[in-house]
This record gives structure tokens, sequence and C-alpha cells, in this order.
């Protein structure tokens, strides 16, 4: 077999395979581990954690691992209260102004 075939070999393969067995890599988990619930919300797994004793988020056991659920965890994000600033700032175009 010559290089150009089984280029296209590869080719043929890949058109009638599923997207699921294309590309593992593309697929985007449902449960989060601490870790990786911290790293999707921008916090620390001290947080996402603190958050969970305190029942503030859901979360499920997998064996030892806490998973949270992605949708769980944009309803506790969301529910979340907005930050106000107490000196009057705000941020235009990345930059503090007075109103």
């Amino acid at each position: 077999m010559t290089a150009t075939s089984n280029t296209r070999v590869s080719v043929l393969n890949a058109a009638t395979e599923p997207d699921s067995i294309k590309s593992p890599s593309r697929l985007s988990p449902r449960g989060l581990r601490v870790a990786d619930a911290a790293r999707y919300a921008g916090c620390t797994s001290w947080a996402i954690r603190s958050a969970i004793w305190t029942g503030k988020l859901r979360a499920k056991m997998i064996g030892r691992n806490l998973v949270i659920l992605r949708e769980d965890l944009d309803v506790y994000l969301d529910a979340l209260p907005a930050v106000e600033s107490k000196v009057g700032l705000r941020v235009v175009a990345g930059k503090a102004v007075r109103p």
C-alpha cells in the first residue's frame, strides 16, 4: 500500500464512524470532578468543596470521587449574588471609571 492509499482508507474510515468514536477528546463530560469543576467555575477546589459541604452545591459520589453535574454547577454559579462596587466605580472597556 502506498501513502496515498493509506490516507484514503483513513479518510473513508473517519467518514463512516460516529463522532463519538472519531474523537473521544471532543466529548464533553456531563460530570466534573472537584478540580475540573473549580477550573470550569474559575475558583479554587476548596471553594467547590466548601459549597458542597454547606449544601449549596449538589454533588454525587462515584466510588471515592465527588462528581458535580455541569448543570448543577451552572445553577449554583447563576444563583451567586453579583458583586456591587462599594466605591462607586464601574468598569468600562477594562478601566475603572467614576459614574
